[in-house]
């Protein structure tokens, strides 16, 4: 789908990028295990190339009706998105821009309700968990 060329232009400007510090709170490290144990690690896993710590898989996943864009692209059908990465999430939360890949999600949390298709159960488990869990889940997101 893209050149070569400029996929190794993206990973090389990636990798020039500073590694997020791991999270060294309680609570954070709670969210991070929450993260993977609810599903959400399966797409934004953290083992793209072993260098970079992008959180995505960087594929093409189903996402449901209500992200659909409506019309696909190449191969990619119009409720398929790749994986965003979340590195950085919390800059961008706290510049106080729009998440998903139109914006229209205002939190961390916002977003994660929008997840459908093959991240329903994902999102399922997060809105299961305790009001506590959540936010250790959400601060563990927003340090990244």
């Amino acid at each position: 789908e893209i050149d070569a060329a400029i996929v190794a232009a993206i990973v090389d400007h990636l990798r020039s990028l500073p590694v997020p510090a791991a999270p060294t709170q309680g609570t954070t490290q709670h969210g991070e295990a929450l993260f993977a144990a609810v599903g959400c690690a399966a797409c934004h896993g953290n083992d793209f190339d072993g260098a970079t710590a992008l959180r995505s898989d960087l594929l093409l996943h189903d996402l449901g009706e209500g992200l659909s864009s409506g019309a696909g692209e190449g191969s990619a059908g119009p409720r398929d998105w790749r994986t965003a990465p979340l590195a950085g999430l919390g800059h961008a939360v706290a510049r106080g821009g729009g998440l998903l890949h139109d914006g229209r999600a205002r939190t961390i949390e916002a977003a994660i309700l929008w997840h459908d298709g093959e991240a329903a159960g994902a999102r399922r488990r997060f809105s299961a968990l305790t009001s506590a869990d959540r936010r250790a889940l959400l601060a563990f997101l927003a340090s990244l």
